[in-house]
């Protein structure tokens, strides 16, 4: 997860990396980041937007609306307007490559100089939580590469695949992990595609949510109080 702020110059300004094994936690993970980000002068009147990736299972969709029903200035963006999220296809990650080499080649990608890390689940100083998801953000982008996959057939083209997931035969292995430089890659990129004259892209807010779990969430996540409806007017009108 990372937050960044910018237009001409792009700045980083919070970093979380965490294995999450319950959709709780990745909430909670974000609850205390979107916290954190508020306790900064600078960011205390921003409004924050929500980038998740929805290409695996339902999280997103969950965490999106957990994220709206708590906060009324946070938005989610959203590619297609039946569901929250972006999606990443066959061919993406090569655009978002090109277009974040276009920003790094104009010396426009920078570190703030306050990191917010509010990782809660690592019982350590403020410090070296910092420390720890920094040594992994700047081992994650080092690793990520281009792979050009030669195919058996000389009728097939040569592919090339964007990725961090791979050893040193350029083979995937679940060892290694991308996920912080391809959040990067995609949020820069769709807030790019947001921020273009062509609204090629959407965002929703607690005003214009999606209704996919409308009973859902609690009142201290800030899941709102549906009352039951009062049929005694109805009654009386039709008694008399």
């Amino acid at each position: 997860m990372l937050t960044f702020i910018g237009r001409s110059q792009l700045q980083i300004v919070g970093l979380e990396s965490q294995p999450t094994k319950m959709p709780s936690q990745s909430r909670q993970m974000l609850y205390k980041h979107i916290q954190a980000l508020r306790r900064q002068p600078h960011l205390r009147n921003c409004r924050f937007m929500l980038v998740p990736e929805a290409n695996l299972g339902n999280q997103a969709q969950i965490l999106s609306q957990n994220v709206l029903r708590r906060y009324d200035n946070v938005d989610v963006m959203c590619q297609h307007s039946h569901c929250y999220g972006i999606f990443t296809k066959p061919g993406d990650p090569e655009r978002y490559v090109m277009r974040l080499n276009d920003k790094l080649s104009e010396d426009g990608l920078f570190l703030h100089d306050k990191l917010v890390c509010a990782n809660p689940y690592q019982s350590m100083t403020t410090a070296n939580k910092v420390s720890v998801v920094m040594t992994e953000f700047k081992r994650q982008l080092t690793s990520f590469r281009a792979i050009h996959i030669v195919p058996t057939s000389l009728a097939s083209r040569v592919r090339i695949i964007y990725t961090g997931k791979a050893d040193k035969d350029n083979k995937r292995t679940n060892r290694s992990k991308d996920d912080m430089c391809m959040a990067l890659l995609f949020g820069y990129f769709f807030y790019t595609q947001y921020v273009s004259p062509h609204h090629v892209i959407n965002k929703r807010d607690s005003h214009n949510m999606l209704r996919i779990d409308p009973q859902g969430g609690t009142v201290l996540e800030g899941g709102a109080y549906l009352p039951q409806p009062s049929f005694r007017g109805r009654k009386r009108q039709r008694n008399e």
